[in-house]
């Protein structure tokens, strides 16, 4: 209460190698709102809605593992089915940190703001590309999830060139599975 900020360590990150080991859903700061203005004049006017939908998602896959524990992954709608593969990609693609890696290690705010904006275009277009009919086992298996899963390596200088490739791939892939 006294530093208005709580990190909520979880062992069972750990176990599973995820590091670091902060729980997302427990963990606080009070010092967003005041953090929030200067994030949006250093990296982008959207960094608060960013996050928010990070932690929306986060908060409905922690929601979604319950049913998914109690009737399995093929009961849940394709919406929801996405929203685990998009909260997955969050905890693993951008939540999750090699400190052995200088790209990952040290990572700018842009960069950061830069790649949850790359995520949560996945999402978005990916849930167009369902509602249009587009498998949600195929869109799980996209070739460019893979590149997702690595754009937290790309360096420094061309981060930007190599998220502008991978948003094309992403309009390239959905619109295949569209028309198929």
């Amino acid at each position: 209460r006294i530093v208005k900020v709580f990190w909520g360590l979880e062992a069972s990150l750990a176990y599973r190698r995820h590091f670091p080991a902060i729980n997302w859903l427990n963990s606080y700061s009070l010092y967003s709102e005041r953090l929030n203005p200067w994030f949006a004049e250093h990296t982008g006017r959207g960094w608060s809605e960013c996050t928010a939908e990070f932690m929306r998602l986060l908060q409905q896959e922690s929601e979604l593992d319950e049913v998914v524990k109690l009737v399995g992954a093929d009961a849940l709608s394709p919406d929801d089915r996405l929203v685990l593969e998009t909260a997955r990609s969050i905890r693993e693609d951008f939540l999750q940190q090699d400190a052995f890696d200088e790209s990952d290690a040290y990572t700018s705010s842009e960069k950061m703001y830069a790649l949850m904006n790359l995520i949560l275009s996945f999402h978005r277009k990916a849930t167009e590309a369902v509602t249009k009919g587009a498998d949600i086992e195929k869109i799980a298996v996209l070739p460019v999830r893979e590149r997702i899963g690595r754009a937290k390596f790309a360096p420094r200088d061309g981060y930007a060139e190599a998220y502008a490739e991978i948003e094309k791939e992403i309009d390239a892939q959905l619109a295949e599975l569209i028309k198929d």
